[in-house]
């Protein structure tokens, strides 16, 4: 058991529940301003019931690298980023971890640029400066979830694109059976 306590199934991701009962969740900020990024993690540091341990990159490859060596519950990202500027930030982001569920937080307070980015697999767009503490842990939670649904959706998918190509191969095999039937009664 870890020293945290015992853990509860994620969304393929380990979660768990610490000794006092509450959720952790693991998020990473990907967000070039200092003072931004502090206060999301204060924000967070406020759910009540949930603890948020957070991990902070400024600039899109670093975020990449922490990807690349932890596994996250959520990503928190800014779409202005040194090395990154605009939805190809987040685009970027969700094509290397497409599982992930993301949450783009800018200053951009564009609807025509916030439909792009959740039509291309963002969990959530929002604004910064228009947000607070319940807000943000709720689309984080939401996010986690309607994530789970759609990798269950996708896997489900798979499975029956498997099955639909085996039920050729099985109607050969009725119909070779059928054959050996009519075979053996003559």
């Amino acid at each position: 058991m870890s020293p945290r306590g015992p853990f509860i199934e994620g969304k393929g991701v380990e979660q768990q529940v610490s000794i006092d009962n509450k959720r952790h969740i693991k998020a990473l900020i990907i967000e070039d301003d200092p003072t931004d990024a502090e206060l999301l993690r204060r924000f967070l540091s406020r759910a009540g019931d949930i603890c948020f341990d957070t991990e902070h990159a400024d600039r899109m490859s670093s975020g990449i690298d922490f990807l690349g060596k932890k596994d996250f519950d959520i990503v928190i990202s800014d779409l202005g980023l040194p090395d990154s500027l605009g939805v190809e930030t987040f685009v970027k982001l969700h094509q290397l971890y497409p599982e992930t569920p993301m949450i783009v937080l800018t200053g951009l307070d564009d609807q025509e640029t916030a439909l792009k980015a959740v039509q291309g697999g963002a969990q959530d767009y929002l604004v910064k400066g228009k947000i607070d503490t319940n807000l943000l842990v709720r689309s984080i939670q939401y996010s986690i979830e309607r994530q789970k649904l759609i990798t269950r959706l996708e896997r489900s998918l798979k499975e029956i694109k498997t099955l639909r190509g085996l039920l050729p191969m099985c109607r050969l095999v009725q119909e070779d059976k059928g054959r050996q039937r009519l075979l053996e009664g003559t």
